[in-house]
């Protein structure tokens, strides 16, 4: 486990190569162990998008454990990225059957409504969200930053305002206005 965690931690910070180091080491103890397998998977989608090893690694973590809701998440975050948004809703059905409050499944599944310009099932799942907890600004970042992957880039920005307002210190959010900005040729903001 501390191995995931060194390697979630550079991954955070866009460090690939430790990350990929970090999530290998863990493998050599464990080649089943899925956190490290959707590290591995993770570091892929951050660096080359390579989809055949991103699938691998993602197939071995389900093998090992089908009902893992991070290992569902990414799968459905890969067919967001592909724009089957339908798909990935029915995808994230599976973990919120394990787990109806995970809040993580409810913001993507809200991105995937979003995306596929279904506001009145966006704003249902938004409303649980923010029921489960108010404070939940990534729901407004995880939204926006999908929505940048298909050049929402003004949408993404009034997203994170949005992100702030829940919570104003979710630096997140500020990383990802200076790059909306600069996306938009707003440098001054």
């Amino acid at each position: 486990e501390a191995w995931v965690a060194w390697g979630d931690l550079f991954l955070e910070k866009y460090n690939i190569p430790d990350a990929r180091f970090a999530y290998q080491t863990a493998l050599k103890v464990n080649p089943k162990y899925p956190p490290a397998l959707l590290g591995m998977a993770r570091t892929h989608i951050e660096s080359d998008n390579n989809h055949p090893k991103i699938q691998a690694h993602l197939d071995r973590a389900l093998k090992t454990n089908p009902s893992l809701p991070e290992a569902i998440l990414l799968k459905a975050r890969l067919q967001i990225d592909d724009e089957d948004y339908l798909g990935a809703v029915g995808t994230l059905k599976l973990a919120l059957e394990i787990n109806p409050n995970h809040l993580r499944c409810i913001a993507l599944t809200a991105t995937a409504y979003y995306l596929a310009d279904n506001p009145r099932k966006y704003e249902e799942a938004r409303r649980r969200a923010f029921r489960l907890n108010p404070r939940f600004a990534e729901f407004y970042s995880t939204v926006a930053a999908l929505a940048t992957r298909v050049h929402r880039y003004p949408e993404a920005i009034s997203l994170n305002h949005k992100a702030l307002q829940v919570q104003p210190s979710y630096w997140r959010a500020f990383v990802d206005l200076g790059i909306g900005y600069t996306r938009i040729g707003d440098d001054a903001r």
